[in-house]
């Protein structure tokens, strides 16, 4: 399925190492509206932790368009979300290799289920100078872990 997006992001310095951001996400073909809140706060050089919220709702319409397994007749009610999450992102250079690691603890409330999840993603960064512009490749990998559905059940490369 191809879902062109709309996006907004809005970043408030609160204090010197406090920020406010703002996002909110609507999907195209799916009519998903989200919004979440963080509030970044930078411990020490290195290391953030961000305290946040996000909503996500998905009508009928969007579950019956992006879900592979439909109930019969399709779906009948919104899909509703609420996550709180916390994580702390440690970020430190090698040479010129950027290195991130964040751990991230995510409680979420669905009208179906609650569930735990913890979320760990590395990644690394290498800035590359291309005609006066700089350029960042990256690599990253982020595995899941869901205390009730199996463990470690999801990776992202």
């Amino acid at each position: 399925m191809f879902a062109p997006s709309a996006y907004l992001e809005f970043i408030v310095p609160v204090q010197e190492r406090v920020d406010l951001r703002l996002y909110g996400f609507y999907i195209g073909e799916a009519k998903a509206t989200a919004a979440q809140v963080d509030v970044p706060i930078r411990i020490t050089k290195f290391l953030a932790v961000t305290p946040s919220y996000l909503y996500l709702a998905i009508p009928p319409s969007g579950l019956n368009e992006v879900a592979s397994k439909r109930p019969p007749g399709g779906f009948t009610q919104t899909s509703e979300e609420h996550q709180f999450r916390i994580d702390g992102t440690d970020n430190f250079s090698l040479h010129k290799f950027e290195i991130s690691d964040r751990n991230m603890y995510t409680r979420r409330f669905r009208a179906t289920d609650d569930l735990n999840r913890y979320r760990n993603r590395i990644a690394i960064a290498y800035p590359w100078a291309v005609k006066g512009h700089t350029w960042k490749p990256f690599a990253s990998y982020e595995a899941y872990y869901e205390w009730r559905n199996g463990g470690w059940n999801r990776n992202r490369v």
